[in-house]
């Protein structure tokens, strides 16, 4: 079917789009209309609908206007392509809206079973949503989707349970001596609780190694959450003072 080329308005309306965004998308030579009717309204032919479309495409995906404007007009360009990663990139954001949907319904669960929740584990909640997407890529949360189906909800519920009873301990005794009986159950635990921690990932090295990673290069210092810098410096003196505690903490 002929497309009827379209002047600014019919456009706007059609698509959701202002005028205002339409005539500087124009201004700046990004999408520009290449017809005129007789009385000298521009009008928007299919090619131009076939570029906006792209730009929004790569607008939604985060590109700047001058990074779009390269991108369509460079030697190079596949609108195949671009399609291609949009649709990666809502996959993407549907997977991510199914997990936070999965989170919202164990709080849910909780409020329904014990009437209230704390702020504090809303605040847990919003500080997990935040930290897992801000440090791993889509195949490693889907590699964590798997370790979490592999340990089940109950295992992963003790693991949160019992880093939210060991870390303010901990916290709260780093001025410990190290060679302290006291200090030696702190560093035990923790060993214990790390083993227990890490069991569901034996089958995802690669998501092991990037976790590791991220405590190495103190990604998690600004989660209160997770152990800190701190915390595993006093751990580490208090195993160099007790040697019989497990070296893989």
């Amino acid at each position: 079917m002929r497309f009827e080329a379209v002047k600014v308005g019919e456009l706007a309306r059609r698509t959701g789009l202002t005028i205002r965004t339409l005539h500087h998308y124009d201004e700046i030579g990004l999408v520009t209309p290449s017809l005129h009717t007789e009385s000298g309204h521009r009008l928007y032919a299919s090619g131009e609908i076939t570029r906006l479309q792209q730009v929004i495409s790569l607008r939604q995906l985060g590109f700047s206007l001058d990074e779009i404007r390269k991108c369509l007009d460079g030697p190079g360009f596949s609108a195949i392509e671009v399609i291609s990663l949009h649709m990666s990139r809502l996959r993407e954001q549907m997977e991510l809206q199914r997990r936070l949907c999965d989170r919202l319904e164990w709080l849910d669960s909780r409020l329904r079973a014990a009437g209230e929740v704390s702020a504090d584990e809303f605040l847990k909640t919003i500080e997990v949503m935040t930290m897992i997407e801000k440090l791993y890529t889509p195949e490693q949360m889907k590699q964590f989707e798997v370790a979490g189906k592999q340990v089940g909800p109950e295992e992963i519920q003790a693991v949160q349970d019992g880093w939210a009873a060991l870390l303010p301990e901990v916290r709260a005794n780093l001025g410990l001596d190290p060679a302290s009986p006291a200090a030696r159950d702190l560093a035990q635990r923790w060993h214990d609780l790390t083993q227990q921690t890490m069991r569901g990932f034996q089958s995802t090295p690669e998501l092991k190694q990037a976790i590791a990673d991220n405590y190495k290069q103190g990604k998690f210092e600004e989660f209160t959450g997770a152990p800190q810098a701190a915390d595993m410096a006093f751990i580490e003196r208090v195993k160099s003072a007790w040697p019989s505690i497990g070296k893989d903490c």
